[in-house]
């Protein structure tokens, strides 16, 4: 087992470090995580470190995430330093154009129910009016 490295720094200084923001109506597009797949994710990320990288959207200039919500609050919780070569970087022209894409990459890779894909695929109609 790889242990991650844990550099335990500040709110203050992870904030400054990362300079990333979550905005919520791109976080709450989709389902959230039962406690058991939150507590399956966590003990991952500690035992593991982060083996999938956080997608990073920018608008003028302003960073923000854009995919992996829950990878990022653990691990800003948790004090451990997320590496650049972890976050994939992507420019936008507005949030209507970050949040079509995100919904457009996760209906091909989330376990999601048909109900569910139906709310996503009604919300990536109305994101593209």
């Amino acid at each position: 087992m790889i242990k991650p490295k844990r550099t335990r720094q500040s709110k203050k200084e992870r904030k400054k470090e990362m300079e990333i923001s979550i905005r919520p109506e791109l976080k709450e597009l989709f389902p959230p995580l039962t406690e058991s797949e939150r507590s399956a994710l966590k003990k991952s990320i500690l035992n593991e470190g982060l083996r999938d990288n956080l997608i990073v959207g920018t608008i003028e200039g302003k960073s923000f995430i854009i995919g992996g919500h829950h990878r990022y609050c653990i691990c800003q919780k948790h004090g451990i330093n997320i590496p650049e070569n972890k976050i994939t970087k992507k420019e936008f022209h507005n949030i209507d154009e970050a949040r079509e894409w995100l919904i457009n990459s996760q209906l091909g890779r989330r376990n999601l129910s048909p109900s569910q894909r139906c709310e996503l695929a009604l919300k990536a109609s109305r994101a593209r009016r």
